[in-house]
């Protein structure tokens, strides 16, 4: 005997719908292009629907245009995410709550690997929830479109999903059809009876043929329907009867095998069989026929049986509605049927909308304008921009597979004026309700509409929702239909029960057991707090007190324990994740740090390394077990680098030069030979004395992670500039004896008379024009590129009359860091020229003096005195 939930002194009355929204992103009117074309990628495109908007990105506007064998939109657009890691594409839906919500996902093509996460915040963005990561594993390794479900079951006023992504490397997705529940609805749909085996044209040896059926939810109990032979030679298919095709509780998918006989085929022979007959809970789908071709071997609307108009309102501002009534005893699929609207008599539909979803014997559906009032929209199935009818607008019921007009409001081609007349009201500013005994629509006005219709005031909706028919009484028996989210879940998960029973005698009242607790009510939400098998039984009883219930039981799984660690290797770039979570058959996903890298990862045993810069990171593990339940946790990593002791140093230096020492931080100590400490980060490398050859310099860092680099400069060695000469009367005969020229390179003589400098290589002779005493240099480059310099006086006499004197002079120190002391008996005419005859200084000097050359850059000068004419010349080496 079948148990049966009667809490009557709680029987309530109304009914329960359930509130879906779909988006399809299909309206070019609610498109709005941001700084970019809406096919291009920007940051703000948007579209919005009312109470629903989608922006972000970057994202474009998608086309229908095939990729990868897959269209890129389901309809006529969708969103397409950019390949890159800044994405973030948000949706908000300010409707009072959200309970459910999908939407349909495919990735870019079939080589990328895309990650993203789905996510959804219920306190305006400051925190987000996830609800599943987005790439290959997710999306099944296909390229084909795939549905996301998500439960949010919250009844804040404005909820949040986006899509952001979670690394650089990511790839593009496309996005379409995105749907909802509001808060307070079970979030389930009609279950539907589809084949999916597409025609096949065979040879009659082929044996034979499975034809395969789906349902698009698992049902809770065993659901049946026919699969019968419509036309065609049954005798082909092994004398083929009706089959019963059963769908197992818990499973959406069966098949049947046809038996195809050898020899009776005469050409071709074309066999239609169709799904029919659906057990009272399962409705037919738009896919219910299959054709088989098999090849020889070679050698008018009857009363109560289509929809009709049950209700028209033509109400002030924007409060228009239409409502259409099933008086038959199916459940009608609505996408097969078309609402049209002719403005001001013309003859093309001005506008025309598709409906969705499916419709029980006795029920309605509600279509009202977007802008109508709340109490209005409250009972909509759809709001549309298409209710903004006036009273000259005739509007028409439109069957796509019978292509047939079933219902008409008003006359196509004829404008009234401003109204046609309705009994003692009319189509314009009046409710009209279809009188209880009209069994069928019609497609001839001609003023039916007086005696079709019961005229209530203007804005009269108090009967929006429901209508009373007197004329189409088949009996359908009660039959409770339970619906579950889900059929197994998680440990804590949330399962939302309801139903589309049917039949009977409205109103229902709804009850259910859940292991012994009794509750009434058309939906329940239950929160799972054990593992094991949950028993479930749903009752129905109608206004007559007629019943119906339905068993079933849910499978709660428990859930798995994340736990892992960041062990860190010190002085080191990597992190090593220890891996410590239990469960069942555990696979691993892990969200870092952007600006960490992942090295490895081992999806099956939770194992992965990771390098990045010194810092922090968090690191986030997502466990999901064998059942697909999912637990989380989070840690902190911290790399701590070796010190960075590297610097960069010359290749060789000259062995009078010298070089400041600088590192890529400041913590270290200099040393080697010929090197000086500064104290801050800093040295010098004095080359001055120091052997040609190869030198070592070390910068050292002291400290846990301290470290040390050593690099080589070479020290090369310069030559020793040298000459002596003779003179014959005004000519002078020159003669180089420097050492370690080292195939010099340059050797250059300067006579001191102003004339040309000479840079021979050979011994040079030079004839002076006058008596004096002149200032002869000469400097050498050898093969290194080092060089020195030296400067005589050589005395001419007897060419003219020369004034000489004899003075003491000295200067000091040599070589010098700058501050040089002169020191002379006499007042004497004080030069210092460069190695290129320039003369840098010119002063008179007597006595003791200290002179500042420190402005003049290192290298060998020569210090010249005058007096009465004669000249002296000396080297002087600054450093």
């Amino acid at each position: 005997m079948k148990k049966i939930i009667l809490i009557l002194s709680l029987i309530c009355t109304g009914s329960f719908a359930i509130a879906q929204t779909v988006i399809n992103f299909d309206d070019d009117t609610k498109w709005t292009a941001g700084s970019a074309s809406i096919g291009g990628y920007a940051l703000d495109h948007s579209y919005v629907d009312g109470d629903f908007s989608a922006f972000g990105g970057e994202a474009l506007r998608n086309g229908t245009a095939v990729q990868d064998g897959i269209p890129g939109a389901l309809g006529t657009y969708s969103w397409r995410m950019r390949n890159n890691a800044t994405v973030e594409w948000t949706i908000n839906i300010a409707t009072g709550g959200v309970n459910t919500f999908s939407l349909d996902i495919r990735r870019w093509d079939g080589t990328p690997s895309p990650d993203f996460n789905l996510e959804y915040s219920t306190d305006l963005g400051t925190s987000w929830n996830l609800v599943d990561i987005i790439n290959n594993a997710s999306l099944d390794n296909v390229s084909d479109w795939k549905t996301f479900n998500g439960v949010i079951n919250n009844n804040n006023n404005d909820i949040k999903i986006r899509i952001i992504s979670n690394n650089a490397t990511n790839e593009r997705i496309m996005v379409d059809n995105f749907s909802w529940f509001a808060f307070g609805s079970g979030g389930t749909t009609d279950t539907i009876a589809s084949v999916t085996s597409v025609d096949a044209s065979v040879l009659e040896n082929i044996g034979t043929v499975t034809v395969n059926f789906s349902l698009n939810q698992a049902p809770v109990l065993d659901k049946t329907v026919d699969f019968e032979l419509v036309s065609g030679n049954a005798a082909i298919l092994n004398n083929y009867t009706t089959q019963t095709v059963t769908f197992l509780g818990g499973s959406t998918s069966a098949s049947v095998v046809l038996d195809v006989t050898q020899g009776i085929v005469t050409g071709s022979e074309v066999l239609t069989l169709q799904l029919s007959n659906p057990s009272s809970d399962l409705v037919l789908g738009t896919n219910i026929d299959y054709e088989l071709t098999v090849n020889e071997m070679p050698t008018g609307i009857t009363p109560c049986s289509e929809l009709f108009f049950s209700e028209y309102i033509e109400g002030s501002s924007n409060n228009k509605t239409l409502e259409i009534y099933n008086p038959t005893a199916q459940i009608v699929d609505l996408s097969n049927y078309e609402v049209r609207r002719y403005n001001n008599g013309g003859t093309t539909p001005s506008q025309t909308i598709t409906l969705s979803g499916f419709l029980v014997p006795g029920d309605v559906y509600v279509i009202a304008n977007s802008n109508a009032d709340a109490g209005i929209l409250n009972l909509a199935d759809l709001a549309s921009g298409f209710a903004s009818f006036n009273g000259d607008d005739a509007v028409e019921l439109f069957n796509v597979s019978g292509n047939a007009a079933v219902d008409i409001i008003g006359e196509i081609g004829v404008d009234p004026g401003a109204s046609w007349t309705v009994g003692t009201g009319a189509t314009a500013e009046f409710t009209l309700i279809r009188m209880a005994t009209v069994d069928a629509g019609t497609t001839t006005w001609l003023g039916l509409g007086d005696t079709q219709w019961d005229v209530l005031p203007q804005d009269d909706s108090s009967n929006l929702g429901v209508h009373s028919n007197t004329s189409c009484t088949a009996s359908i028996p009660l039959t409770s239909y339970p619906l579950a989210s889900s059929l197994t879940a998680c440990l804590g998960d949330t399962i939302w029960f309801s139903h589309n029973s049917f039949g009977g005698t409205k109103p229902y009242t709804s009850g259910w057991e859940i292991d012994g607790v009794q509750t009434v009510g058309n939906e329940l939400m239950y929160i799972t707090t054990s593992a094991g098998t949950i028993s479930v039984t749903h009752a129905i009883v109608d206004a007559t007190l007629a019943s119906d219930d339905s068993v079933f039981t849910i499978e709660v799984f428990d859930v798995p324990t994340s736990s892992f660690t960041a062990d860190n290797v010190l002085c080191s770039d990597a992190i090593t994740i220890n891996n410590n979570s239990t469960g069942n058959t555990i696979t691993y996903a892990y969200n870092f740090s952007s600006n960490l890298t992942q090295n490895t990862f081992d999806a099956n045993t939770g194992a992965a390394t990771y390098s990045g810069s010194a810092g922090g990171y968090s690191i986030t593990q997502i466990v999901t077990d064998i059942n697909s339940c999912i637990d989380s946790s989070n840690v902190v990593g911290t790399i701590t680098l070796p010190e960075d002791a590297t610097f960069i140093l010359d290749n060789s230096i000259c062995d009078y030069d010298s070089i400041g020492l600088t590192a890529n931080n400041t913590l270290g100590t200099w040393s080697g030979t010929g090197v000086t400490d500064n104290g801050d980060g800093t040295g010098m490398f004095e080359a001055t004395g120091i052997a040609a050859g190869n030198i070592d310099i070390t910068y050292s860092i002291v400290g846990v992670c301290g470290s040390s680099e050593t690099n080589q400069i070479e020290v090369l060695q310069s030559p020793d500039a040298n000459f002596t000469f003779s003179s014959t009367g005004s000519t002078v005969n020159f003669t180089n004896t420097t050492t370690n020229d080292i195939f010099a390179t340059a050797m250059n003589w300067n006579f001191g008379d102003g004339t040309p400098t000479s840079n021979e290589f050979t011994n040079p002779s030079h004839t002076y024009s006058a008596s004096g005493t002149y200032t002869v240099c000469l400097e050498i480059v050898n093969g290194n590129g080092c060089s020195d310099s030296i400067c005589q006086s050589v005395t001419i006499q007897g060419i003219g009359i020369e004034s000489n004197a004899n003075s003491t002079f000295s200067f000091y120190p040599n070589p010098s860091n700058g501050l040089v002391t002169v020191v002379t008996d006499k007042n004497i005419q004080l030069e210092v020229i460069n190695i290129i005859g320039e003369v840098l200084y010119n002063n008179s000097i007597s006595g003791t003096r200290t002179i500042d050359f420190s402005n003049f850059s290192k290298g060998t000068y020569f210090v010249r005195t005058i007096l009465n004419g004669v000249t002296h010349t000396e080297k002087l080496i600054l450093k």
